[in-house]
Protein backbone atom coordinates (compact mmCIF):
# COMPACT_ATOMS: atom_id res chain seq x y z
CA UNK A 1 0.00 0.00 0.00
CA UNK A 2 1.43 3.25 -1.16
CA UNK A 3 2.42 5.32 1.53
CA UNK A 4 -0.47 8.29 0.99
CA UNK A 5 -3.40 5.48 0.96
CA UNK A 6 -1.75 4.42 4.24
CA UNK A 7 -1.84 8.50 5.36
CA UNK A 8 -5.65 8.82 3.96
CA UNK A 9 -7.15 5.74 5.47
CA UNK A 10 -5.30 6.93 9.03
CA UNK A 11 -7.23 10.59 8.40
CA UNK A 12 -10.26 8.80 7.46
CA UNK A 13 -10.42 7.07 10.49
CA UNK A 14 -9.97 9.82 12.54
CA UNK A 15 -11.89 12.39 11.31
CA UNK A 16 -14.92 10.01 11.44
CA UNK A 17 -14.57 8.87 15.09
CA UNK A 18 -14.30 12.72 15.80
CA UNK A 19 -17.83 13.56 13.74
CA UNK A 20 -18.76 10.36 15.34
CA UNK A 21 -18.28 12.14 18.60
CA UNK A 22 -19.18 15.58 17.66
CA UNK A 23 -22.70 13.66 16.87
CA UNK A 24 -23.31 12.10 20.06
CA UNK A 25 -22.05 15.47 22.05
CA UNK A 26 -24.56 17.69 20.06
CA UNK A 27 -27.53 15.42 20.21
CA UNK A 28 -27.21 14.86 23.61
CA UNK A 29 -28.30 11.10 23.30
CA UNK A 30 -28.02 9.52 27.02
CA UNK A 31 -27.78 6.10 24.94
CA UNK A 32 -23.92 4.95 24.40
CA UNK A 33 -23.21 4.97 20.74
CA UNK A 34 -21.78 1.16 21.39
CA UNK A 35 -25.72 0.52 21.81
CA UNK A 36 -26.97 1.88 18.50
CA UNK A 37 -23.59 0.81 16.82
CA UNK A 38 -25.16 -2.90 17.83
CA UNK A 39 -28.75 -2.16 16.35
CA UNK A 40 -26.76 -1.62 12.98
CA UNK A 41 -24.88 -4.73 12.80
CA UNK A 42 -27.74 -6.05 13.37
CA UNK A 43 -30.06 -4.64 10.97
CA UNK A 44 -26.77 -4.98 8.68
CA UNK A 45 -25.89 -8.55 9.44
CA UNK A 46 -29.03 -10.10 10.93
CA UNK A 47 -29.92 -12.08 13.86
CA UNK A 48 -26.47 -13.10 15.48
CA UNK A 49 -24.86 -14.52 18.75
CA UNK A 50 -23.54 -12.75 21.46
CA UNK A 51 -19.98 -13.92 20.44
CA UNK A 52 -21.04 -12.77 16.76
CA UNK A 53 -21.86 -9.07 18.28
CA UNK A 54 -18.82 -8.73 20.54
CA UNK A 55 -16.21 -9.81 17.59
CA UNK A 56 -18.06 -7.11 15.76
CA UNK A 57 -17.69 -4.34 17.95
CA UNK A 58 -14.21 -5.76 19.28
CA UNK A 59 -15.54 -5.83 23.10
CA UNK A 60 -15.49 -8.92 25.31
CA UNK A 61 -18.37 -11.33 25.33
CA UNK A 62 -19.56 -9.92 28.75
CA UNK A 63 -19.56 -6.29 27.51
CA UNK A 64 -21.65 -7.28 24.54
CA UNK A 65 -24.09 -9.25 26.93
CA UNK A 66 -23.98 -6.24 28.80
CA UNK A 67 -25.42 -3.86 25.90
CA UNK A 68 -28.15 -6.72 24.29
CA UNK A 69 -29.67 -7.14 28.16
CA UNK A 70 -29.94 -2.97 28.18
CA UNK A 71 -31.21 -2.65 24.38
CA UNK A 72 -33.65 -6.39 25.55
CA UNK A 73 -34.89 -4.29 28.62
CA UNK A 74 -35.65 -1.41 26.10
CA UNK A 75 -37.71 -3.59 23.71
CA UNK A 76 -35.22 -2.98 20.90
CA UNK A 77 -33.84 -6.21 20.28
CA UNK A 78 -35.27 -9.78 21.07
CA UNK A 79 -33.30 -12.85 22.20
CA UNK A 80 -34.59 -16.21 20.83
CA UNK A 81 -32.72 -20.13 20.86
CA UNK A 82 -30.13 -20.61 18.57
CA UNK A 83 -31.65 -23.33 16.44
CA UNK A 84 -28.95 -24.70 15.32
CA UNK A 85 -27.54 -24.64 19.63
CA UNK A 86 -30.30 -25.04 21.88
CA UNK A 87 -27.57 -23.32 24.51
CA UNK A 88 -26.78 -20.53 22.87
CA UNK A 89 -29.77 -17.53 21.87
CA UNK A 90 -29.77 -15.20 18.84
CA UNK A 91 -30.82 -11.87 18.96
CA UNK A 92 -32.13 -10.00 15.82
CA UNK A 93 -33.13 -6.42 16.25
CA UNK A 94 -37.20 -5.60 16.82
CA UNK A 95 -38.86 -2.75 14.67
CA UNK A 96 -38.69 -0.62 18.02
CA UNK A 97 -35.37 -0.99 17.17
CA UNK A 98 -35.54 -0.47 14.08
CA UNK A 99 -37.40 2.41 14.48
CA UNK A 100 -34.70 3.66 17.45
CA UNK A 101 -31.97 3.71 15.13
CA UNK A 102 -33.88 5.51 12.19
CA UNK A 103 -34.81 7.94 14.93
CA UNK A 104 -30.93 8.34 16.20
CA UNK A 105 -29.92 8.81 12.46
CA UNK A 106 -32.91 11.84 12.14
CA UNK A 107 -31.09 13.33 15.11
CA UNK A 108 -27.28 13.16 13.71
CA UNK A 109 -29.04 14.55 10.33
CA UNK A 110 -30.11 17.64 12.36
CA UNK A 111 -27.08 18.58 14.33
CA UNK A 112 -24.37 17.57 11.47
CA UNK A 113 -26.07 19.28 8.43
CA UNK A 114 -25.75 22.74 9.94
CA UNK A 115 -22.31 22.55 10.15
CA UNK A 116 -21.66 20.16 7.12
CA UNK A 117 -24.49 21.09 4.88
CA UNK A 118 -23.21 23.78 3.23
CA UNK A 119 -21.27 21.74 0.34
CA UNK A 120 -21.43 22.75 -3.15
CA UNK A 121 -23.11 20.58 -5.49
CA UNK A 122 -18.88 19.46 -6.62
CA UNK A 123 -18.03 18.66 -3.17
CA UNK A 124 -21.41 16.36 -2.40
CA UNK A 125 -20.33 14.73 -5.91
CA UNK A 126 -17.02 13.87 -4.16
CA UNK A 127 -18.29 12.83 -0.84
CA UNK A 128 -20.63 10.78 -2.79
CA UNK A 129 -17.79 9.14 -4.99
CA UNK A 130 -15.91 8.49 -1.58
CA UNK A 131 -18.53 6.50 0.27
CA UNK A 132 -19.02 4.34 -2.74
CA UNK A 133 -15.38 3.58 -3.01
CA UNK A 134 -15.23 2.83 1.00
CA UNK A 135 -18.19 0.82 0.53
CA UNK A 136 -16.87 -1.50 -2.45
CA UNK A 137 -13.72 -1.95 -0.88
CA UNK A 138 -15.55 -3.14 2.26
CA UNK A 139 -16.96 -5.81 0.11
CA UNK A 140 -13.86 -7.36 -0.94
Amino acid sequence: MPAEDAALITQLISTTHRVTRMAATLTGEPRNSTHYRTLGLLRQFGPSRIGEIAAYERITQPGATKIVTALEAEGFVARENDPEDGRASVISITPAGNTAVEAWQEQISAVLVPRFGKFSDEDRAAIARTLMLLESSLQN
